[in-house]
């Protein structure tokens, strides 16, 4: 299953991986391209998505704690779940047209070798694929077998795109759908990338196979849909690594690894690494001829990248307004001072700037717009400094009408100091807005050890969390439109008498006619051989409201919540108006060992007698570990997706549940129709609700207010879906269609 999404395209690929294979590069190339490879939206995931990576990321370096847990599950008696998809090699979901969100799975067929008595290698030969529409119902069928040239020896990369095109590679109606894969050769150390274009229900050839019908030289490692009024345009990116002929006794100075030649610096190690580089190509379509349309070429040298040199983006590409855009960002000297051998000391230049290139795309060109330059000077004392433009949010680290509006972009740059030697990640980072000239506008945060940001509350600007270390953690929750500094508080909060240390699993939600910030407690509570994990509830001043207290059972090594707005949504889970919480629960068992449940669970109170109610538990299964889960909200209607993951026969299977949410009412019989009144105070008449010398106040499914407004509040701007409308007098669902 896929697990990232749009905010960030560069990230690594979780696609299958092949066991034993390796995918080296060569050595002066510190980048595997399959890190760089485009993943569309795919299913939120409770524990591996963007936000819960920044938590667990900022949990280690506050507490230096347990960061997760793997875990099993199977379905308890209660509920079941609506569809159930596997075993399968893969499953996602995929951007289709018109806005719909459709699905997929993929089968694997492997030619098994015996290599030795301890090693068996698995060759993958086949493929099969089934899409599926956003109701899963099946639509189409595609397979083909692998294909192997006569220098490639194995597929270890194989995975999905999952956007569909209609008009990209041909002008007739049916789908394209691309799939790539990464070779190892018979060249050590070399692989090779391409991509192949199908059609949905496309022409077989005489086995059957679908057919190829386009071959793009390389993996697709952006794609950017600039479709606007109906009119589909995809902007494809496609990034290869580029070497130049050395001889390597020349590099390495003959039989000699000291990099020295005749006692003076081998220059060519040091020009070999400056010739080094990723050339990245944008196209707009195929021409009549089935020519690629290249609207822009840009190379970047590996020795002046973004960064750490290996997880920030060094491209951006997005829509400002209806025009496409795309941004490079890189140093304008090369990072380090030169070095002229591998043992040598590697040092960062003093003085050095952050460029910036932004281009207009269309579609048979690109123009240059903005070329911003950020100069900075190293502070010795730090080992390094890094700058990069979409460290922080992404596509959001380039702002049009926010920090200074006009035709030119402010750019969000991040500053990360090394500080030790063995310090490896969690660098301490300052998030600074600079105008498009240069010049600096205002740092949102200085010197943090984390950041996480908070969910946005109409109304009310938009929030991170910011951590901070001097001699104790501070929370500092700041307004990135001004960076200003709104709430902060102590991590160790004082709750009954008592300093506890609350974890930077934190959250906003809506509160009344505001917002409070939930979050996780370090230490649960033991009470009577049970353990009760705690949620604390926190005003906007930083002051503890109240704290929730959910019975896990007996014998609990961990604990891990989910906290998010839309988890913590009314009536997602359950449809009684009483909170729920989704929780990660391992526990211990008899024989000295443990297992890994999933459990949804209302807060004790005095009504079930201080022990709480328990509305859904998963436990171990023959399908194996749960490897995902999250509520998913893009069909509609709010679903609880789990994902268990195997490896038998030393292949990867996945097995996906899909419960409709709420549990208790899956088939929404008590969301009302439209014109139907479930209270006299409110009605919906399948345009507007009304409710006389009322102020009226609309949620989503995920308890985000979206519209509001008196007496009468029209919802043609809303999505299709199921809402909530509040009033002082009641509530009406009501399904907009």
């Amino acid at each position: 299953m896929h697990i990232s999404t749009k905010f960030c395209a560069f990230v690594a690929a979780a696609s299958l991986a092949v066991a034993g294979a390796t995918a080296a590069t060569p050595k002066a190339a510190p980048v595997d391209l399959t890190k760089f490879v485009y993943k569309a939206k795919n299913s939120h995931s409770a524990f591996s998505s963007e936000r819960s990576m920044k938590i667990e990321a900022a949990n280690k370096a506050m507490l230096r704690g347990d960061a997760g847990a793997k875990f099993k599950a199977s379905a308890d008696d209660k509920y079941q779940p609506a569809r159930t998809i596997g075993p399968t090699g893969l499953w996602g979901d995929m951007d289709a047209p018109n806005g719909e969100t459709w699905f997929y799975t993929m089968a694997f067929e492997y030619e098994d070798v015996v290599m030795n008595e301890y090693w068996t290698d698995h060759i993958l030969q086949r493929w099969e694929l089934t899409v599926y529409n956003d109701k899963m119902e099946k639509q189409y069928v595609l397979k083909d077998d692998i294909h192997y040239n006569e220098t490639e020896t194995r597929a270890v990369y194989f995975d999905i795109l999952p956007v569909l095109t209609r008009n990209y590679f041909n002008s007739d109606d049916k789908y394209e759908i691309i799939m790539s894969q990464g070779m190892n050769t018979n060249t050590p150390g070399v692989n090779s990338y391409k991509s192949f274009v199908y059609q949905l229900d496309g022409e077989k050839d005489e086995n059957g196979n679908d057919k190829i019908v386009y071959t793009v030289p390389n993996l697709i490692s952006d794609v950017l849909d600039a479709t606007v009024d109906g009119k589909e345009q995809f902007y494809l990116t496609l990034m290869d690594e580029n070497f130049p002929d050395i001889d390597y006794d020349d590099l390495f100075g003959g039989d000699s690894w000291t990099g020295e030649t005749d006692g003076e610096p081998n220059e060519a190690y040091w020009e070999f690494l400056l010739g080094s580089h990723i050339s990245l190509s944008v196209y707009s379509g195929v021409d009549a001829d089935g020519q690629l349309i290249q609207v822009l070429k840009h190379d970047i040298p590996f020795q002046s990248l973004p960064g750490d040199q290996e997880y920030a983006a060094f491209m951006i590409t997005k829509m400002n307004g209806n025009q496409p855009i795309i941004l490079f960002n890189q140093y304008k000297e090369t990072l380090f001072y030169p070095y002229y051998d591998y043992t040598s000391d590697i040092v960062q230049r003093d003085e050095n700037a952050l460029k910036v290139d932004i281009y207009k795309l269309y579609p048979d060109k690109a123009e240059l717009d903005q070329t911003t330059e950020i100069p900075f000077t190293l502070d010795r004392t730090n080992i390094a400094q890094f700058f990069s433009v979409g460290s922080f949010s992404y596509r959001g680290d380039v702002d049009y009408t926010t920090y200074k509006p006009g035709d030119k972009a402010s750019l969000i740059v991040t500053r990360q100091d090394k500080q030790t030697m063995d310090q490896e990640s969690g660098y301490p980072a300052t998030y600074t807005v600079y105008n498009a000239d240069g010049t600096k506008n205002f740092d949102i945060a200085k010197n943090t050890v984390a950041c996480v940001p908070m969910s946005d509350i109409p109304g009310y600007a938009p929030q991170y969390m910011f951590a901070t270390y001097n001699g104790v953690y501070y929370f500092h929750f700041v307004n990135i439109l001004t960076g200003e500094v709104e709430t902060s508080f102590n991590y160790l909060l004082e709750i009954d008498g008592d300093n506890d240390p609350v974890t930077s699993n934190i959250d906003r939600v809506p509160y009344g006619d505001s917002y409070a910030y939930v979050g996780e407690l370090r230490a649960p509570l033991d009470e009577d051989d049970y353990t009760f994990m705690r949620i604390v509830w926190i005003d906007r001043k930083g002051e503890p409201l109240f704290v929730d207290e959910m019975n896990m059972g007996m014998s609990i090594h961990y604990g891990q919540s989910y906290i998010s707005q839309a988890a913590l949504a009314p009536d997602l889970f359950h449809t009684d108006s009483k909170r729920e919480y989704m929780m990660l629960v391992k526990r211990g068992n008899e024989d000295g060992g443990s297992s890994e449940e999933l459990l949804i669970a209302q807060p004790r109170s005095e009504e079930d007698e201080w022990m709480g109610t328990e509305i859904l538990r998963l436990t171990a299964d023959e399908r194996g570990a749960l490897s995902n889960i999250g509520p998913y909200f893009e069909t509609g209607m709010p679903q609880l997706v789990i994902t268990y993951y195997n490896r038998v026969n030393g292949h990867d299977t996945y097995s996906v549940d899909i419960y409709d949410l709420p549990l208790d009412d899956p088939d929404h019989s008590g969301v009302s129709a439209p014109g139907a009144v479930s209270n006299a105070a409110i009605t919906f008449d399948g345009a507007e609700v009304a409710a006389a010398g009322e102020f009226i106040e609309i949620f989503n499914l995920q308890g985000i207010l979206v519209k509001a407004g008196n007496e009468r509040v029209g919802t043609a701007s809303l999505p299709a879906g199921a809402y909530i409308a509040k009033t002082t007098q009641g509530a009406l669902k009501f399904v907009k269609k």
